[in-house]
């Protein structure tokens, strides 16, 4: 009689647990806003079916990651505000459950836009490298060439994102050799005049690193370094 009593403690204790597992472990990904779109006066904010995940972040600020649930269909916005209006910037209807994500906020060429890149945080088996990606987001600057310091060329033809065109706009992760010095020298791939540098870039091993390219206020080629 005890061991069936027993018996029966144990089983409810297991579908208590299964139950519980159950509400706690919702498949979701995780979302972080960057903001490069050039007006200061607005700010931008995230959305998942209307309702606010993520406020008012400002020029050039990148969030912490969010958790966002992905178990249903379910739309994911982000939205510019200024002086009370909103502006709908990018709509996308689903995420790949456990993946990372970064959505930027942008400039277009004729209108604000935004775009959303898959980030890999670490690679666990690469002991002496860093990994390191490009993105261009500099509307008024040409396709683009980077160079090291080394005079190799890093990157050949990497164009400003529109719609549709990630594939051009941002690089794969590069593997570069971890804690060293870099310089990176961004040319115009046309005529090879020099637009920007950076200089004195270290990266830690098994790190992701994400260097944007974007148009500053005054209209100049400049670059902010994201690490994953």
């Amino acid at each position: 009689m005890n061991s069936y009593k027993t018996c029966l403690l144990l089983i409810t204790m297991v579908f208590f647990v299964a139950a519980c597992g159950t509400e706690e472990d919702i498949p979701s990904s995780s979302v972080r806003v960057l903001n490069l779109s050039a007006p200061e006066n607005h700010t931008v904010a995230l959305y998942q079916n209307q309702e606010l995940v993520i406020q008012d972040v400002p020029l050039r600020v990148l969030t912490d990651y969010v958790d966002i649930a992905v178990a249903s269909a379910s739309d994911l916005e982000l939205r510019a505000s200024s002086a009370g209006q909103e502006e709908s910037l990018f709509l996308n209807t689903g995420l790949t459950i456990g993946e990372n994500y970064t959505l930027v906020a942008i400039d277009s060429i004729q209108q604000q836009n935004a775009l959303l890149l898959t980030d890999t945080l670490s690679w666990a088996d690469s002991l002496s490298y860093a990994f390191v990606r490009f993105v261009h987001v500099a509307a008024s600057a040409p396709e683009l060439a980077i160079i090291e310091n080394t005079g190799d060329t890093l990157v050949e033809g990497i164009r400003f994102y529109e719609s549709g065109g990630l594939s051009t706009s941002a690089t794969p992760y590069l593997r570069l050799t971890a804690d060293s010095s870099y310089q990176f020298a961004f040319h115009a791939l046309a005529d090879s005049s020099l637009l920007h540098t950076i200089e004195g870039a270290n990266f830690e091993a098994r790190t992701s690193t994400t260097l944007f390219l974007y148009t500053d206020t005054g209209g100049a080629l400049n670059s902010l370094e994201v690490l994953q």
